[in-house]
């Protein structure tokens, strides 16, 4: 949804709003593997004060919801249409923040080999995304690119689940332990 300035209220750059694990996938990518721990946790501790600033501001606003009588469907005030829709923003910062964090603390908070937490942050997130993009409007210039009902959200996410499930599969492989009781020490 961007138009090359800042949308008026939006609190976010143009263009960036549906980008936040970006910045901490490239520190990923350039740490040593599996050194990424405190940005997977952290990076989702924080995910949903820019959602939050969506939601604020009016922006990447949910589909319209079926039952206009839904407990959570909100009419927002940027929608030229207005009609009853689901607080994707919301939903969001509940699965791609909280719900998340609260996984990664318990899984982190045992002794893992390295990169498993890395990897159950991006399965975790790649989840939680493509079931949220079920929720949220597609963007008017896209719309469903793959099968009549996959977004661009959804198709980026898949190579994501493949990474992190093969980062999973590979830290349980070579059992690399950074701290906590040492395997054949």
């Amino acid at each position: 949804t961007s138009t090359g300035t800042f949308a008026k209220g939006s609190g976010t750059a143009p263009g960036t709003a549906g980008n936040g694990p970006i910045f901490p996938g490239m520190v990923a990518a350039l740490a040593p593997a599996g050194e990424v721990v405190c940005v997977s946790v952290g990076g989702t501790a924080l995910s949903p004060f820019g959602l939050f600033g969506n939601f604020i501001g009016g922006e990447l606003y949910g589909r319209a919801v079926t039952d206009p009588n839904y407990p959570f469907g909100m009419i927002f005030p940027t929608d030229p249409l207005h009609l009853v829709r689901h607080p994707s923003q919301i939903y969001q910062a509940l699965c791609e923040g909280l719900i998340l964090f609260i996984i990664l603390w318990w899984f982190s908070s045992k002794p893992r080999p390295r990169m498993a937490v890395s990897s159950l942050f991006l399965m975790g997130y790649g989840v939680a995304r493509f079931v949220m993009e079920f929720f949220r409007e597609p963007d008017a210039d896209q719309g469903f690119i793959l099968f009549g009902w996959m977004t661009k959200g959804q198709i980026l996410t898949v190579p994501m689940l493949l990474i992190g499930l093969w980062m999973m599969w590979y830290a349980y492989q070579k059992k690399i332990y950074d701290w906590g009781p040492q395997k054949n020490s």
